[in-house]
């Protein structure tokens, strides 16, 4: 089933009142992910504020879950690239090393024009 502004909506709803696992049946399995319980709260800023939002990813496939709520929450995937109201901060890991899969994660948002915040330790 494809992220819809109103599934997201819902599913936040339901998750405030305890009683996410009701929709989690009819969305779909990616919902009860890691993936989704990181990603969730950015879901659910944006859909209640027009402010940008940043957070991070930690694996590539998290990538296109996030993609397809934010062209849900924003109307389309060139929406997404054009608005670039959610960006990523991407920080080293001491001693100044790279977390791979974040790593990987940021170089395929950057097919969506996710813009990436360079921190380090």
């Amino acid at each position: 089933m494809k992220l819809s502004l109103k599934i997201l909506s819902e599913a936040e709803k339901l998750r405030i009142h305890g009683d996410s696992l009701k929709i989690l049946g009819e969305i779909g399995v990616k919902f009860m992910t890691d993936n989704y319980n990181e990603i969730r709260p950015s879901f659910t800023s944006l859909i209640h504020s027009s402010k940008h939002i940043q957070n991070e990813l930690h694996h590539p496939d998290e990538v296109p879950f996030l993609i397809e709520g934010l062209a849900a929450i924003l109307g389309s995937e060139d929406a997404v690239k054009q608005r670039k109201i959610f960006s990523v901060c991407y920080c080293t890991i001491p001693p100044l090393s790279h977390d791979r899969d974040m790593c990987d994660a940021y170089l395929e948002l950057v097919k969506f024009h996710v813009p990436a915040l360079q921190g380090g330790h």
